[in-house]
C-alpha cells in the first residue's frame, strides 16, 4: 500500500482580496492481483469556511499480458451538488505489433466548476468516445521491410446530446529495405 499526502497554505492575497486558502491532496494506492493497481484520491481547497474539490477511485487492471482495463470515477464537490460526476472506462489490447483501445468519458455539466478549485479540467458537460487501432506488419521481403497503420477516432457531444466535435486521424508508413521511409497521414 502506498500513501501520499500534501498540504499547503497560501498567503492572503491583498490585490485580489482573497483570504488564505489551504490545499490538501491525499492518495492511497494498492497493488492488486499480479500487476494491477487500485487507487483512491482526494483533492481539497478550504477557504473562507468552504470546501471545493474532488474525491475518486482509479484502477489499472491487467487481465493478461495483452488485455488491460483502466478507469476512473470522480465526484466533485463545492458550489454544485448535481451533474458533478466524471468517469472514464478504457479497455485496451497491446502486443508487440498491435494496439487497440476504446475509451468512453463522461464529464458532468458542473464537474469542473467544483474540481477546478484544485486542478484543471478544460471542458466538462460532455460525453466522449475515442478509439485507436495500430498494426505493424513485418514483411521483410524483397523491397519492403515494414508496413505500419495507425488510426484514431474521436467524437464528443454535450450532455444535452449536441454534437460538439469529431476527428479522424489515419496514417500509413512503409519502410523499405534501403532505409527509405514513406508515409502519409490523413486528418478529417
Amino acid at each position: 500500500m502506498e500513501f501520499s499526502a500534501l498540504s499547503a497554505q497560501t498567503k492572503k492575497d491583498e490585490l485580489k482580496a482573497e483570504n488564505s486558502a489551504n490545499f490538501t491532496v491525499f492518495r492511497l494506492k494498492s497493488d492488486i492481483f499480479k500487476s494491477s493497481t487500485l487507487g483512491f484520491l482526494v483533492a481539497n481547497k478550504h477557504q473562507d469556511g468552504k470546501d471545493k474539490g474532488s474525491i475518486g477511485i482509479d484502477t489499472s487492471l491487467y487481465f493478461t499480458d495483452t488485455f488491460k482495463f483502466t478507469g476512473q470515477l470522480v465526484l466533485s464537490y463545492g458550489d454544485f451538488n448535481h451533474d458533478n460526476w466524471a468517469f472514464f472506462l478504457r479497455p485496451s489490447y497491446d502486443s508487440a505489433t498491435s494496439h487497440f483501445h476504446v475509451r468512453y468519458t463522461y464529464l458532468g455539466k458542473y464537474f469542473c466548476d467544483n474540481a477546478n478549485a484544485v486542478g484543471f479540467i478544460r471542458d466538462d458537460n460532455r460525453h466522449e468516445l475515442d478509439s485507436a487501432l495500430e498494426k505493424t506488419f513485418w514483411i521483410k521481403r524483397k523491397v519492403i521491410e515494414r508496413v505500419a497503420y495507425d488510426s484514431n477516432y474521436n467524437i464528443y457531444w454535450g450532455v444535452d446530446r449536441t454534437l460538439r466535435s469529431w476527428q479522424i486521424d489515419q496514417g500509413l508508413e512503409i519502410d523499405l529495405k534501403n532505409k527509405i521511409a514513406l508515409g502519409v497521414d490523413y486528418t478529417n
